[in-house]
Order: C-alpha cells, then structure tokens, then sequence
C-alpha cells in the first residue's frame, strides 16, 4: 500500500457508501481496499467486499463524476475498518444517544 494514502469515506451518485485508503488524482481518486458500507438490523453497521470479484476490489480509479459526497473518516470507524480487513467483520452498533459506534467482535 502507497504510505501516502489515507482512509476516506465516498457517498456514490448510486447510493453506495464505501470507505478505503485513497489519494485524489486528476479526474477522481485513487482507491485501495475499498469496503461498502452495510446497514444491518437495531442500528448497526457492516463491511463487505466492494466489487469483490474484480480487481477493482483490490486497487483502482473512482471518477469524480460518480462522486456525490467525499469526507474524512471518523476515528471509530477507522479502527473498525482496521480490524475488518486484518481480522473480519466484527459488528458495530451506534448508540442513539450520543451517535458514537461501538465495536462488538463476532463470537
């Protein structure tokens, strides 16, 4: 992986959200280990493969003209997001009273 990339997350003009390390580049991004954002049952989140039977899933181009919304990525995500792709999927709820996500590994 480029040390120059950073995790940021992408709304897409489709609905899908997704995170991964990124840089911009000229007429889009850069992306490496992209994840889709899940929604799950009670107000939790996963993360999948993005495309995972391509090479896209692994490394590529993403046009800004497919680009609704681009932002940094929150810290709790970022540690999930982590260990998804080193360890698996563990669950992540988000508490209704202050929005904060709270990790919960899969037993």
């Amino acid at each position: 992986m480029d040390g120059n990339l950073e995790l940021v997350y992408f709304k897409l003009l489709n609905g899908e959200e997704i995170i991964a390390y990124s840089k911009k580049i000229i007429g889009g991004w850069y992306i490496e280990n992209p994840a889709l954002l899940v929604s799950l049952p009670e107000y939790k989140v996963g993360l999948a493969n993005w495309l995972p039977y391509t090479k896209l899933s692994a490394a590529g181009n993403i046009p800004d003209a497919s680009l609704l919304l681009v932002a940094e990525v929150e810290d709790d995500m970022i540690k999930y997001y982590h260990t998804w792709l080193t360890q698996g999927a563990p669950e992540v709820t988000i508490n209704s009273q202050d929005d904060k996500a709270q990790t919960t590994p899969n037993v």
